[in-house]
């Protein structure tokens, strides 16, 4: 796993589809590589989910204030998200942890979005997911994945971040975690989190 493969995936898509026939391809320009790799992602991935992540998915924000940082002072309300159709991928898609574990469970069982083979191919490959070991818990070797976006410190010297994760077990369990501030008081990262918790809930 590495941010960089978006950035190659926007440069293959278009050649793809170009390819297949389709018009207008073209990996040459930012912007419209960018279309593509959102059109192909909202069709190819989204639109095999039974609409659980609805159409309004987009790498733009959709709203005037989109994230709330909730340790930030009550005066400041959220911050202003930029585009990041540029960016997708390695961040920038607009995701309720919900939306997350849709596309956990539909990756896992419904072989709409994934073949059997396919999946065998990227779990047993940990194709997206950390390298072996990384969240290894009390009951084997788990699939799983945390990110994290951070802003820059504003007037009053806070920082706002984003912080999730996901997490596939091996007892047919996954589970999403968002977390729209800093991680305080506690241990690790998301995924950390997500693990230990799967642990701690069988002792």
């Amino acid at each position: 796993y590495l941010n960089v493969n978006y950035s190659l995936f926007r440069v293959i898509i278009p050649s793809l589809w170009a390819a297949a026939g389709h018009p207008a391809a073209n990996n040459e320009n930012d912007v419209a590589s960018a279309f593509f790799y959102a059109v192909y992602i909202i069709e190819e991935l989204f639109g095999r989910m039974g609409g659980t992540i609805g159409d309004a998915a987009s790498t733009s924000p959709i709203e005037a204030i989109p994230a709330r940082v909730y340790n930030q002072p009550t005066s400041f309300q959220g911050r202003d998200q930029p585009n990041t159709a540029l960016w997708a991928g390695g961040l920038g898609w607009h995701l309720s942890a919900r939306e997350l574990a849709a596309i956990l469970a539909f990756t896992s069982y419904d072989d709409s979005v994934l073949s059997p083979a396919a999946r065998l191919v990227m779990d047993g490959f940990r194709l997206g997911w950390r390298s072996q070991g990384f969240y290894q818990g009390a009951f084997g070797d788990y699939l799983g994945h945390g990110g994290s976006i951070n802003w820059g410190t504003d007037p009053a010297g806070n920082r706002g971040s984003v912080r999730c994760g996901i997490m596939k077990f091996n007892l047919q369990v996954e589970a999403a975690f968002v977390a729209n501030s800093r991680l305080t008081g506690v241990t690790g990262s998301p995924a950390n989190i997500l693990r230990d918790a799967y642990d701690a809930a069988w002792s």
